[in-house]
């Protein structure tokens, strides 16, 4: 973290945040990387590129590529814009099978 003064005179603390590429983040990562996978199958099945569904969905396209590759976990807000840009209700976006967990 450190402190800037921008080009107006104004001073603010800058910091820097990653996106964590792994899943040790994520509560639930295994369901993260179905409903990807889901939203994949439900897109390609409109024959609806990630750019396509980006932009019925108003979202950006790295957006879309994120969860379909799961490294991105959804609001409700961006269910909700992919249900209308898919055109089906949002519990059809989230009715998807999770796979078993492998036993530790």
């Amino acid at each position: 973290m450190s402190v800037k003064v921008n080009k107006f005179g104004y001073i603010y603390v800058s910091a820097q945040f990653f996106l964590h590429p792994t899943f040790e983040m994520m509560k639930n990562p295994i369901g993260v990387k179905a409903f990807g996978t889901h939203l994949r199958i439900l897109r390609e099945g409109q024959n609806l590129s990630q750019q396509e569904l980006a932009d019925l969905a108003d979202l950006a396209k790295i957006t879309v590529q994120r969860i379909e590759n799961a490294k991105f976990r959804v609001t409700i807000d961006v269910l909700i814009s992919l249900s209308k840009a898919l055109n089906i209700p949002l519990s059809k976006l989230v009715e998807f099978s999770l796979p078993k967990e492998k036993s530790k």
